[in-house]
C-alpha cells in the first residue's frame, strides 16, 4: 500500500508543477477528474496500463526503484552508449530548451503531445521501411 502513496504524491506533484486542475490532468491524459481524484488520494491502484498513459500523454518515462534488498548492478555492468553532438546541433537542441522554456504548462503539455506523435509516425515509418528491404 505505501507504494500507492508514493504514486499518488508523484501524480499530484506532476499535476501542480504543470500548474492543471485535476478536471484539467483528466483531460490531458483522457480520463475524468474523479479518476484523478482516485489517483490522488491513493483510493484507486494504478494499472501499468493507466501510469504508460499517463506517461506517454505527457512525454515522460516510466522509472521503477527496487528496494535495498535487490542485488545491485556490478560496477560497469551498465553499457551507456553516447551519441556525439555536433556544435551546431548543441546550439539548436538550447535554442528549443530556451523557447520550451518559455511557454505556458498547457503549451508544453501541448508541445510534447505533438511531438509525441511525429515521433511515434517516425518510428512507424521507420519500421516499415525496415520490413521492405
Amino acid at each position: 500500500m505505501k507504494r500507492h502513496y508514493e504514486i499518488a504524491r508523484q501524480i499530484t506533484a506532476l499535476r501542480h508543477d504543470l500548474g492543471l486542475s485535476q478536471r484539467e490532468f483528466g483531460k490531458t491524459i483522457g480520463v475524468s477528474q474523479q479518476q484523478v481524484v482516485k489517483w490522488e488520494n491513493a483510493d484507486s491502484g494504478y494499472s501499468l496500463a493507466s501510469l504508460e498513459k499517463i506517461a506517454d500523454r505527457l512525454g515522460l518515462e516510466i522509472t521503477v526503484k527496487f528496494s535495498s534488498r535487490a542485488a545491485p548492478s556490478p560496477p560497469g555492468s551498465l553499457k551507456v552508449r553516447k551519441i556525439p553532438i555536433r556544435p551546431e546541433e548543441e546550439e539548436e537542441i538550447k535554442a528549443n530548451i530556451e523557447w520550451f522554456s518559455k511557454l505556458s504548462p498547457l503549451r508544453r503539455l501541448r508541445a510534447v503531445e505533438s511531438l509525441n506523435r511525429f515521433t511515434r509516425r517516425l518510428l512507424d515509418a521507420s519500421r516499415e521501411f525496415r520490413r521492405s528491404d
